[in-house]
């Protein structure tokens, strides 16, 4: 809801009204595919949790910068190198290591050793994580593919989301607490701070995809996670452990070497790329 205020304003203040997000409908309509796939991607991660300890979490969920990276190929047609391949799978394991690191031995379910169970839930957070990517990457797609803004953008995707969470939360088990008490009840002064604070993380999120791409938003993602982590150590009882310098050191590796700064010890030659075919090829 808030994000939705903000880009209202930023309309108002830009471009003097909020016709220009709803001006051309078809465009308007495509803005749900992302709207829906973040919803997917946020129920099957709540759904496929419950199956999984949290580092079998944790590890699995990383794919997501894999996958962005094999649809940013396959649907934008980007073209991208060895080395930059290299670094999303370093950056994948390095974020993991990191994330590992701060997680207990004892955080386990109980039920997390039984195979099909188990089975399940790593097959729902690939899901989610795919779901994810192909969010970000269409999101992108629709942003740099017309000229709409990019509050207008961002005012679409918001209006379709507080309607896709409304119906959520009016439909599910706590819409009877909710009627009683009112829609903000239980709120805190930590609760708006995340809001306010996902509100314009939002906002900045769209600002990447728009002016670079959803691959560099997940390599950012994971240095935020790093540091985040790091910030811990000072704030809270977190330890730095060797996993976690281990994880460290490979997400910023990882970052230089995705923006070309660093050769890998001249063993990854930049020249090697991997593209989609064209449609009328068929790879022998």
């Amino acid at each position: 809801m808030l994000k939705g205020i903000l880009c209202i304003g930023l309309l108002f203040k830009y471009e003097g009204g909020i016709e220009s997000a709803y001006a051309v409908p078809e465009e308007a309509l495509k803005t749900a595919i992302p709207a829906l796939l973040y919803l997917f991607q946020n129920n099957l991660q709540y759904v496929g949790i419950t199956y999984l300890d949290a580092a079998t979490y944790t590890v699995t969920y990383q794919t997501k910068i894999l996958f962005s990276g094999v649809l940013s190929v396959i649907i934008l047609g980007k073209v991208l190198t060895c080395k930059k391949w290299t670094a999303l799978l370093m950056i994948s394991g390095g974020v993991a290591c990191v994330q590992l690191s701060g997680l207990s031995s004892t955080a386990v379910l109980a039920d997390s050793s039984i195979a099909p169970t188990r089975l399940l839930g790593l097959s729902l957070i690939l899901a989610a994580a795919c779901f994810s990517s192909l969010a970000g990457v269409s999101f992108e797609k629709f942003l740099k593919g017309v000229k709409i803004s990019l509050w207008a953008r961002n005012l679409q995707l918001a209006g379709y989301s507080f309607f896709i969470g409304v119906v959520v939360v009016y439909t599910s088990s706590e819409s009877a607490i909710i009627r009683e008490k009112g829609f903000f009840y239980g709120y805190t002064s930590m609760t708006w701070a995340c809001i306010v604070m996902n509100a314009f993380g939002g906002l900045r999120v769209g600002t990447v995809l728009k002016y670079a791409d959803a691959i560099l938003k997940d390599v950012a993602l994971g240095l935020s996670i790093a540091l985040s982590t790091l910030l811990s150590s000072v704030l809270f009882d977190f330890v730095i452990t060797p996993l976690f310098i281990l994880g460290m050191i490979g997400v910023i590796y990882a970052a230089v070497l995705y923006g070309g700064n660093v050769d890998c010890f001249g063993m990854l030659p930049n020249e090697v790329v991997f593209t989609p075919l064209p449609p009328n090829e068929v790879e022998p």
